[in-house]
């Protein structure tokens, strides 16, 4: 009658399943960490290999992305100001 424990409850708590289930949860997580590390080790291998075999240096490529996002950016503002000036509606808007 060792193992059992009465709860607040009044029911009665196996002790030693209970301890089994958490070691067998702690388990777990130890080799989901494990995983975990094991997968963000491969992902940062894999980073550092594409920008060193990349043509261009991963600096000048963000420069080049801003910049054709700002042209965008100011093409799609250029047209609405028109658009709203001339009132008139276009495309899927009608």
């Amino acid at each position: 009658m060792g193992e059992c424990s009465k709860s607040a409850l009044g029911s009665r708590v196996n002790v030693k399943i209970l301890a089994g289930g958490g070691l067998l949860i702690g388990i777990g997580g130890m080799i989901g960490l494990a995983g975990v590390a094991l997968a963000g080790s491969a992902l940062m291998s894999g980073a550092r290999r594409w920008v060193r075999e990349s043509e261009v240096p991963p600096r000048e490529m963000a420069r080049r992305k801003l910049g054709q996002a700002m042209s965008a950016a100011n093409a799609g503002r250029t047209a609405w100001q028109n658009e709203s000036r001339n009132g008139t509606l276009t495309g899927a808007s009608r």
